[in-house]
């Protein structure tokens, strides 16, 4: 197990820590997930770690194919591409 994959493991075992820890905190990331079901769960977590409040989220070039722009200087949600695939960080923005 490399470096990095050390890390992400590390930081997926806290923030499931952190979701599993309160009734109020699961049932939050279980209604991010009805509103973001095309994402890996993993992912998921991550999107409600870095913005709970999150509704609809897309990558820049899916929000401009249907005539949505995202603000300029909005911050990225970090997320991992397929795991299945090579991992690369990519951004999402709600």
């Amino acid at each position: 197990m490399s470096m990095t994959d050390y890390a992400i493991s590390q930081y997926y075992d806290d923030v499931i820590q952190r979701a599993t820890g309160s009734e109020e905190t699961w049932r939050e990331i279980c209604q991010l997930t009805g509103r973001i079901y095309r994402y890996e769960f993993e992912n998921i977590l991550l999107i409600y770690d870095q913005k709970p409040q999150a509704t609809l989220v897309a990558d820049f070039d899916s929000w401009k194919k249907v005539d949505r722009f995202v603000k300029r200087g909005s911050k990225g949600i970090a997320i991992y591409s397929s795991r299945a695939l090579k991992p690369y960080v990519r951004y999402v923005f709600d």
